[in-house]
């Protein structure tokens, strides 16, 4: 049974949560993560649930869960697990852990952060998971983008990768589903 308390914000990122926390909490920027209540604590292991092979299955399912019926599907509801919103929850989570490292003593063993406690182990593998994710996603953007071009030279490479839009700069936010800027969500 988990019981949350008003004044808690769990990460919609597929962040799951087991027992009674009882302290504000606020693991809206460390997504995949698993917050455990242990002894009265709430003990966060981030990112942990981009390892889960459950994670890759329910992502696998969203579309099949999709229950429109207009035919045409006007709305652009993005089912991917990572998108540049996501990518970007994995960057700050990244940089949280990184200060939390650099701003303790030299072996450090336990952390806290936001009113949860994180294992050392755990924000080392915190780290290692939110970069492999964050490499998969921008290697598959690079391969996505040099898809269907002949490459010859590096100017021609460098020109490829060049942005010709600049609509995927900036903020990204999550509108049940449609993975927008921010700047572009605030004109509708």
């Amino acid at each position: 049974m988990t019981h949350i308390f008003c004044g808690r914000h769990a990460s919609d990122l597929n962040t799951l949560i087991m027992g009674r926390h009882y302290k504000n909490l606020d693991t809206s920027s460390l997504p995949f993560s698993y917050l455990i209540e242990s002894n009265d604590e709430s003990v966060l292991v981030p990112g942990i649930n981009l390892r889960s092979v459950g994670t890759i299955r329910d992502a696998q399912k969203w579309p099949l869960r999709d229950m429109r019926k207009d035919p045409s599907r006007i709305d652009q509801v993005n089912f991917n697990l990572l998108s540049p919103y996501t990518i970007l929850k994995m960057f700050e989570g990244r940089e949280i852990l990184r200060k939390l490292k650099s701003e303790s003593p030299p072996g450090t063993v336990t952390y806290y952060y936001n009113n949860m406690k994180i294992t050392g182990s755990s924000l080392e593998r915190g780290i290692d998971l939110y970069q492999t994710g964050i490499n998969k996603f921008l290697g598959n953007s690079i391969i996505k983008r040099l898809e269907a071009s002949e490459i010859r030279t590096n100017e021609e490479l460098q020109r490829r990768l060049t942005p010709d839009q600049s609509h995927g700069k900036g903020e990204w936010v999550d509108l049940a589903g449609l993975i927008a800027r921010r700047e572009m969500s605030t004109s509708f």
